[in-house]
């Protein structure tokens, strides 16, 4: 049964309808010119037949009837040839022809001072249609009357009442022939959808990053959307391990001042403890605490970004301006370790973006460089305007990255030097944050770095 709401009966149908109007189109223009192949071969013949027998007759012979016989007896064609004398009156005509040819005056006169043939035609009672051609009889270059040859145009007719025929016959036929071929090729055409299909069904959440859809033609449409549809799975493969990797890394960085705290409160109910031990007890929980709120606040910074509520107005930002105040919050650290941070590039540089934001990234990549360089190095910061946007550079010469890490220094909770993680303090998001924010702005970012000679931040904001 043919489902009328399927592609496949849709193709069909558009694939028949158009088919016919094709047809039709093509037979009425076929139509239309055979009838205009007919009669303009049937004037040619006509007309050129009125020449011969204008310029072969002798109009001082008086036996016009057997000049006129003598040549329609000569052709092939079954012709009717009348001759009448300049006053219109008929003197000979061909034995076939039973009544006379009309030639009016107003014809008469045109065909005179033409000196040329005249198709006409005239609807004969005895003989039906007829074409006639209307012309001069000559005899030493003089006009002595007037020759008209005619043909019936019963065979035109039938010959386009023939090609109506086959037109009315064949159309139907080839209808239901091309419906038929149709249904088989709409059938092997629409076959690797419902394979397509069948796969698709059977891709379940766990079986995500193993089962992909049959690629039965990389170069057609088909083919083209098939990858297009594994490119999708492969993208949402990745948001999922990416999203069960973000739940589990939460969990460990939650987890670790959790366990401190609960250890801590354990040992101080289960001992006798000193208000010096519960101070420390407190300092260290607090410590924790801290910790837990920042994890917490960057959290909800992702996920505001993850979900698209981190759209926020943008302004005109005055960036170098930004970043000198960015700095001065660090002035205690840079002291105690005695690095010396410098700004330099374009005196003012604006761009259009959150000034909340950016003030964000740049405290979070300050941060880290100061975090992870040696006492007594050096930061450089270099800002310039590009265009409408600029072009950030931050460059510090401390512990650096391998390169094998490089990769995956914007995934969340991800900690580069490990056997440090405990001592620095941090949650592993600044990175992943700072992607989010140079993304938010449509920008980019690229972090190059050499183990033990320190890091490069390239920043572009347009």
């Amino acid at each position: 049964m043919i489902n009328l709401r399927s592609i496949r009966t849709k193709i069909l149908l558009w694939f028949v309808s158009a088919l016919f109007f094709i047809m039709i189109a093509s037979s009425l223009s076929f139509y239309f010119y055979m009838k205009d192949f007919l009669n303009s071969n049937a004037e040619r013949l006509i007309r050129d037949k009125n020449f011969a027998v204008g310029g072969w007759i002798d109009f001082r012979n008086k036996d016009m009837n057997k000049q006129v016989n003598a040549y329609k007896q000569s052709q092939e064609a079954n012709l009717f040839i009348q001759v009448t004398d300049l006053n219109r009156k008929v003197i000979g005509r061909t034995d076939n022809l039973h009544s006379t040819l009309p030639l009016g005056e107003t014809l008469a006169r045109k065909v005179y001072q033409l000196d040329n043939v005249v198709i006409t035609r005239y609807q004969s009672s005895k003989y039906g249609n007829l074409l006639i051609a209307n012309g001069t009889g000559l005899n030493n270059g003089i006009i002595l009357g007037f020759v008209q040859v005619a043909i019936q145009e019963e065979e035109i007719i039938k010959t386009l009442d023939r090609v109506i025929r086959w037109i009315l016959l064949s159309i139907p036929i080839l209808l239901f022939m091309s419906f038929v071929l149709g249904f088989f090729l709409t059938k092997t055409l629409i076959a690797p959808f419902a394979t397509i299909s069948g796969v698709a069904k059977r891709i379940s959440f766990n079986e995500l990053g193993n089962s992909r859809l049959p690629i039965v033609n990389p170069h057609d449409e088909l083919g083209e959307l098939t990858i297009t549809i594994n490119e999708l799975l492969d993208r949402l493969n990745d948001a999922v391990n990416s999203q069960q990797q973000f739940v589990a890394d939460a969990a460990h960085e939650l987890r670790t001042p959790l366990a401190i705290m609960q250890s801590e409160i354990e040992i101080s109910l289960r001992e006798k403890t000193t208000n010096i031990d519960i101070q420390q007890i407190l300092k260290s929980n607090l410590e924790e605490v801290h910790r837990l709120t920042a994890i917490t606040d960057n959290l909800i910074v992702l996920t505001r970004f993850d979900s698209n509520k981190g759209i926020a107005e943008k302004t005109n930002v005055d960036l170098k301006g930004m970043c000198q105040q960015v700095v001065g919050r660090f002035n205690i650290a840079l002291t105690q370790n005695d690095i010396r941070f410098d700004i330099n590039g374009d005196d003012t540089v604006f761009i259009r973006g959150n000034k909340a934001y950016l003030e964000q990234m740049f405290i979070n990549i300050i941060d880290n460089s100061i975090k992870y360089s040696f006492p007594k190095s050096n930061i450089e910061l270099t800002i310039n305007q590009f265009n409408k946007g600029a072009h950030v550079l931050l460059k510090d010469t401390g512990i650096g990255i391998p390169q094998e890490e490089l990769p995956f220094i914007f995934n969340r909770f991800y900690r580069v030097d490990k056997s440090r993680s405990s001592k620095i303090p941090g949650s592993g998001l600044g990175l992943a944050i700072v992607k989010s924010i140079v993304d938010f702005h449509q920008g980019s970012i690229e972090i190059k770095s050499e183990l033990g000679k320190g890091t490069k931040i390239f920043i572009e904001l347009p």
